[in-house]
C-alpha cells in the first residue's frame, strides 16, 4: 500500500472514528492541526517552557544570555557529559501526571503523544548534522518486568518516527539502582555512577545521539548515560526529555 493510500485510509478512519485524546480520553484529537494527538484543551494545559532557556540544562533564564548556557545560574558550576538538553515543559500539572502514568502500560499512548509533540515543537534543534540516532535511557530488566511498561521507550519511539531517525537500544543497566527520587540530590550522581554499559556489537563511533528520558532533574542519570556513550565514541549527546523539574530537586 502506497504512503498516499495509507494516509487516505488513515484520514478516512479518523473521520469515521475520531481518535480521542490520550491525556483526557474525551476530547477529540485534531490530527489535521497538532500532530501530537492531544485535544485542544489538553494542549492548553501543557504549556511549553518559556524562552530563553539554558541550552545546557533547559532551565528558563530571566534574561537573554548569548550564547545561552554560558552563565546560567542553575548550571554554571556543573560538569556534564551531555552537550545540550531540550525539554518540552515544566514537570508540573498535567505533564507531571502524564509522565508518572507513563511508568504503567496505560500511560504509554500519552508518552507517544508527548514524543510527537517534542518533535513538532523542537524539530529545528533536533535536526543534528551527520549520523543521528535516538537512544532511550533504559530501565533495569527487573523494573521492566514489574512495571510491564516503558514510557521512555514509547517517548523515544514516537520522537524517532516523527524525525525519521533510527531508534538504537544502545544502553543497558548494569545494576538495579535506587530510584533517584528516593535519593538525596547530592547523592544522585553516585547512585547511577557506572550503572550503564553499551550493548555488545553496538557501533556508536562518531554518531550524534538524541538521549531520551522522561524527566530532567539534577541531570545525574543523563550524565552517567552520556559518559558511557562518549566513551564508546559518540561525537555529541543531546538530552531530550518530556519534562524539566524546576526549583529544588
Amino acid at each position: 500500500m502506497s504512503r498516499l493510500l495509507r494516509s487516505a485510509v488513515s484520514l478516512g478512519l479518523d473521520l469515521a472514528f475520531p481518535p480521542t485524546c490520550p491525556a483526557c480520553g474525551r476530547g477529540v484529537a485534531d490530527r489535521l492541526g497538532d500532530a501530537s494527538g492531544f485535544c485542544a484543551d489538553c494542549l492548553a494545559d501543557l504549556p511549553l517552557l518559556p524562552e530563553p532557556a539554558c541550552r545546557r540544562c533547559a532551565t528558563p533564564l530571566a534574561t537573554s544570555i548569548s550564547p545561552p548556557g554560558d552563565d546560567c545560574p542553575a548550571c554554571r558550576d556543573e560538569r556534564w557529559a551531555f552537550d545540550e538538553s531540550i525539554a518540552l515543559g515544566a514537570y508540573d500539572g498535567l505533564l507531571r501526571r502524564l509522565v508518572l502514568d507513563g511508568k504503567r502500560a496505560v500511560g504509554e499512548p500519552a508518552m507517544q503523544a508527548l514524543g510527537r509533540r517534542l518533535a513538532g515543537v523542537h524539530r529545528g534543534r533536533l535536526s543534528l548534522p551527520g549520523a543521528t540516532v535516538v537512544v532511550p535511557t533504559p530501565q533495569h530488566w527487573r523494573r521492566r518486568l514489574v512495571r510491564r511498561a516503558d514510557g521512555v521507550a514509547a517517548l523515544a519511539g514516537a520522537l524517532a518516527a516523527e524525525l525519521r531517525l533510527p531508534v538504537v537500544s544502545a544502553l543497558r543497566r548494569t545494576r538495579a539502582t535506587r530510584r533517584q527520587t528516593a535519593v538525596a540530590s547530592s547523592d544522585r550522581r553516585a547512585n547511577v555512577r557506572g550503572a550503564f554499559a553499551v550493548r555488545p556489537r553496538t557501533s556508536l563511533k562518531e554518531k550524534m545521539v538524541l538521549l531520551v528520558d522522561d524527566v530532567l532533574t539534577t541531570g545525574s542519570t543523563c550524565h552517567a548515560a552520556s559518559q558511557t556513550l562518549k566513551k564508546a565514541g559518540v561525537a555529541r549527546v543531546v538530552v531530550v526529555v518530556a519534562a524539566k523539574r524546576l526549583g529544588p530537586a
